[in-house]
């Protein structure tokens, strides 16, 4: 089967999930960690916004508490959801950074940002997991969609 969006955002959402799981059993945690579980969920809001033609709910380094996550992450997926059903992953967007710069990408080009980004910075938490002693989730797409023969 060839992965489409829903199911990339499928295993976004549920490595996000296992994530947020591992962070909440810690009493003590790097504050790093919670700074990149911010804002992974920050640049969903951005990019989903500027595809929907709304304004952001966060700021790109805005920080949530952690009993937040699971909520806003839901919040996020429904939305994604929506961008995804609305037809046209090649429409364009036209957006402005947050510095004021002003760029022109596609729905398509976007969606791949975000399953990147959102992979990029689990690898982060990950790493810094494992420097304090902790076994993180797999962050690995194919882990998760394995099936046995």
């Amino acid at each position: 089967m060839t992965p489409s969006f829903p199911d990339l955002f499928s295993y976004d959402n549920e490595a996000n999930k296992d994530f947020i799981d591992l962070i909440l059993q810690q009493e003590v945690l790097p504050e790093r960690i919670h700074v990149l579980m911010s804002h992974i969920f920050n640049a969903q809001d951005i990019w989903v916004s500027r595809m929907l033609e709304k304004k952001p709910s966060y700021g790109v380094w805005e920080r949530h508490e952690p009993s937040t996550y699971h909520g806003i992450r839901e919040q996020l997926q429904a939305r994604i959801k929506d961008v995804l059903s609305g037809g046209n992953l090649t429409q364009e967007v036209h957006y402005t950074n947050s510095q004021g710069k002003a760029f022109l990408n596609t729905r398509l080009q976007i969606l791949f940002h975000l399953i990147n980004h959102g992979t990029q910075h689990r690898g982060q938490i990950a790493a810094l997991l494992s420097e304090s002693g902790i076994k993180p989730p797999s962050n690995d797409y194919i882990f998760r969609r394995r099936q046995i023969l």
